[in-house]
């Protein structure tokens, strides 16, 4: 370092000089300048005195030219010009000039003649010492290149001495070091053989079943656990394609699930999804798809693990089937007597006409009119509970589908109107089109769950002596989410269930989604339903946010994500056409005021009928009819023969016998298994005017 600083002030001394010798370059060339400006007034002071021009202009032309003037010009005393010469510079030194590197000295001094005053001679000179600065920069340059050459060879060879040490020490060092490398690599090549072994027992033995696939897709290895699920041989499975193989081949819906995530896999991500097989026994599989890359990062091979999650599948089935029927347990006092209520409308208006009639009253049609209304729409509103009941108990699988959350949350607040006590006031605010892909029993039964503890903490847990009741507002807006941890970028429906309840500390809001865990009294609650909604909103990509504080309430906000793809829309069923046709219809059903119903509403339509109310007398009629009747309307539960009786001697007389199976409760297994053995459809009872003419036309057509 030190020769660095003596050549940092050599050259600042050479900077120094190159100052001072322009300074006094200048200065010199001022003074020179200034002599030759007094010799030529001296030599023209005769001529200015005597005017004679001619002498003037040939010394001015010479003095100009040969003294690298620009102009010289004499003036008379009173400043007016006498004689002018001007001479530009050519080619490089006018580009110089314009660009300001040549530049210009003017000078004037008094003409005397006879120790007169006469005139005055002023001159504009070229000042062309650019090109000596020029010159002494260049060598000023190379002294200081020079200077740091020098500096830096004197480091360099005052260090080599130095880095040759360090070397031979470094290769001493390196020498013993690849001695011990040596002696480490046989230890580790032993303790390799060893892991290997170990490896392969790992990865034959293991729980899951693991396959190495190479970027193909074939099967390179594959252990054995995954081998024996099937009773197969490694020699049966190695070289073909993964999707191939016995373990997916049965299944398109399998085989695209895994081309779609090895392709994911392939360009270096992780991908997992969950298979469900039925071939051999049920099964559910967890599958992850994950890339094997070398030491550039480019993915070599591809690992494909399942694990039998079917217990797990199970389980949480039973625990969510568990919740549900807690839900209906606590719903059942309000909505028995909310039917009760309904039932008693009925009942009321009926009596009410049988008492005008027993009196001889003559009833007006719009008064007749007006009362079969009012029951047609008590006994709807009866049909929509059971409905609702029926949906919220009964088991099924998840199925992901485009939904309209309106109509899922309009189901939750009928249940909630006909079930919660009347001190909770409910109010909902949210619009008609809200798509997202969802499966609405889960969805329904997510909210429904919510709500329910939201009108338990506005009555049953509050303190005694503490008035019931309170406020549960429902809300639901979009908003756009940037991507955080757990949860994707985009456009989603935030859902608000808020209470006026008697909300939660801080200790209880962080365990309320443990599973088993629960605020409420032993016997108000198992603890299931929070875990089981928190896991369902997960499976729908979506997430929750709590916010809670004690004696003011509970706000929960549910994420789902907006499905864009097509807007959901409401059909009114009025809106639905009416199917008209013609053909014979058999209708077997016992009861016999919706057999004479169904008659007539078919007969509407312009189809021709004939009744049967049991299994016996219809299979009778069908096999005298058989020619005539074009379609069967079939109850499954009856009397003498049940549906399922029937409609195997219905497909003994005629396999192409069409057949539209109806009952009160779509859940019931006997319901798939006659469609499953070919009934043509299904129509839930009780069954409105459109709904039966759309299906016998569908059924026909």
């Amino acid at each position: 370092m030190k020769n660095f600083r003596y050549t940092i002030i050599f050259n600042l001394l050479l900077v120094l000089f190159f100052c001072g010798f322009v300074y006094f370059q200048e200065a010199a060339a001022e003074r020179k300048l200034q002599r030759e400006i007094e010799f030529h007034a001296d030599i023209l002071a005769p001529s200015v005195w005597t005017l004679f021009t001619p002498l003037m202009e040939q010394y001015l032309t010479l003095a100009v030219k040969s003294n690298d003037y620009r102009q010289m010009q004499v003036t008379s005393q009173v400043d007016q010009n006498l004689l002018f010469y001007h001479h530009d510079l050519e080619n490089f030194e006018k580009w110089l000039f314009d660009a300001g590197i040549i530049r210009l000295r003017k000078l004037s001094t008094p003409i005397v003649y006879k120790e007169q005053n006469i005139g005055h001679l002023k001159i504009s000179a070229y000042n062309k010492n650019f090109y000596l600065y020029a010159y002494l920069s260049i060598v000023l340059i190379l002294t200081s290149l020079l200077s740091w050459f020098v500096a830096l060879l004197y480091r360099e060879r005052k260090t080599l001495k130095i880095r040759v040490e360090e070397k031979t020490a470094e290769l001493a060092e390196n020498n013993q070091q690849l001695q011990n490398e040596i002696k480490e690599r046989l230890i580790k090549e032993k303790a390799l053989r060893e892991s290997e072994q170990t490896f392969l027992a790992l990865f034959d033995h293991s729980f899951q079943f693991i396959a190495l696939l190479d970027l193909d897709c074939r099967v390179r290895k594959i252990n054995k656990t995954a081998l024996s699920f099937r009773d197969l041989q490694e020699k049966d499975i190695i070289g073909k394609q993964f999707w191939e193989t016995p373990w997916w081949s049965h299944s398109e819906k399998l085989v695209q699930q895994l081309k779609d995530a090895f392709k994911i896999a392939a360009e270096g991500q992780v991908a997992r999804f969950e298979a469900h097989s039925v071939q051999m026994r049920e099964i559910y599989l967890d599958i992850t798809i994950k890339p094997v890359f070398n030491e550039e990062g480019e993915v070599i091979f591809v690992i494909a693990e399942a694990r039998d999650i079917t217990e797990v599948r199970r389980a949480e089935n039973e625990l969510k089937q568990a919740q549900k029927m807690e839900s209906v347990g606590t719903l059942a006092g309000g909505i028995a007597h909310d039917f009760n209520n309904i039932l008693g409308g009925i009942l009321g208006t009926l009596a009410l006409l049988k008492l005008k009639r027993d009196k001889g009253q003559q009833l007006s049609e719009e008064k007749l009119f007006s009362s079969l209304d009012t029951i047609t729409e008590t006994a709807l509103r009866a049909k929509d509970i059971v409905s609702q009941l029926l949906t919220l108990s009964r088991k099924y699988d998840l199925k992901l589908s485009q939904v309209n959350l309106y109509d899922i949350l309009q189901n939750v607040l009928k249940i909630a109107e006909n079930s919660f006590d009347k001190s909770i006031s409910i109010d909902c605010q949210m619009s008609e089109q809200l798509p997202v892909k969802a499966d609405s029993n889960s969805l329904e039964q997510v909210f429904l769950n919510l709500c329910i503890n939201a009108a338990h903490a506005m009555t049953i847990m509050r303190s005694p002596g503490d008035a019931w009741g309170g406020e549960l507002n429902i809300r639901v807006k979009s908003i756009y989410l940037d991507k955080q941890l757990g949860r994707k970028a985009g456009e989603y429906w935030c859902i608000s269930i808020i209470d006026t309840g008697v909300g939660m500390d801080e200790a209880n809001l962080k365990q309320i989604f443990v599973p088993f865990f629960t605020t409420k009294n032993k016997d108000a609650g198992t603890g299931l339903g929070l875990s089981m909604v928190y896991n369902i909103v997960k499976q729908h990509e979506g997430f929750i946010d709590v916010d809670s504080q004690p004696g003011k309430g509970s706000s929960f906000y549910i994420y789902l994500p907006i499905c864009s793809d097509e807007k959901c829309r409401q059909v009114d069923e009025s809106e639905v056409p009416l199917v008209s046709g013609e053909g014979l219809i058999l209708i077997i059903d016992d009861e016999e005021l919706i057999r004479s119903n169904a008659a007539e509403l078919l007969e509407e339509c312009g189809y021709q009928t004939m009744l049967a109310e049991n299994g016996a007398q219809g299979i009778e009629i069908y096999r005298q009819q058989q020619g005539r009747v074009d379609a069967v309307l079939l109850d499954l539960v009856m009397p003498v023969m049940s549906g399922k009786e029937t409609y195997a001697a219905l497909k003994e007389i005629d396999p192409q016998v069409k057949v539209l199976l109806s009952s009160g409760f779509r859940q019931d297994t006997r319901v798939d298994e006659i469609l499953a053995a070919g009934a043509d459809g299904f129509i839930q009872k009780p069954y409105s005017f459109h709904q039966l003419s759309q299906a016998i036309g569908q059924l026909l057509n």
